[in-house]
């Protein structure tokens, strides 16, 4: 079964939404390169980041290889909006 994020609680566009690729809100970077995320079900999981997370502004586009690699693995955990 295949987890989600809720838009309303994460900082990035839902796949699909027409919006550009930008970090909303920029993940955490401060455990190992990575970040803890929690599931609506009551589950964690650490993901390792391929690239750090720097923040420069909000929003913040998404530059480079690596950066869209951990981007759209986000994204494709996020719901989209009205399901």
């Amino acid at each position: 079964m295949k987890m989600r994020l809720s838009i309303s609680l994460f900082g990035i566009p839902w796949p699909g939404s027409g919006l550009p690729d930008e970090w909303w809100d920029l993940p955490a970077n401060r455990h190992n390169q990575g970040c803890n995320l929690a599931f609506a079900d009551g589950h964690v999981e650490h993901w390792k980041w391929t690239v750090p997370k720097i923040f420069i502004d909000a929003p913040q586009p998404v530059l480079g290889r690596g950066e869209i690699k951990d981007y759209r693995r986000v994204q494709a955990h996020v719901k989209p909006a009205g399901n």
